[in-house]
């Protein structure tokens, strides 16, 4: 039989959910208080380019955030 984890052990795994505050509206981290607040929108000769732009520095961000950071 195998033991039991320690609490410590456990992470609580972090995901990317929509928000809607009074000032704010977006993305933003469910473990803490991280937002996705872009300095500019990213530029690009069609809309689907500036999406991935968008999109990619979004994720880039969410993903190396240290939510030890952004206590809530």
């Amino acid at each position: 039989m195998l033991p039991l984890p320690s609490r410590k052990s456990i992470a609580v795994a972090r995901e990317m959910v929509w928000v809607e505050k009074e000032r704010f509206r977006g993305r933003a981290c469910s473990q803490c208080a991280w937002q996705f607040n872009p300095l500019r929108f990213p530029a690009g000769k069609t809309q689907a380019e500036r999406n991935q732009k968008y999109e990619r520095e979004r994720d880039g961000e969410f993903k190396w955030h240290v939510c030890a950071n952004h206590a809530k």
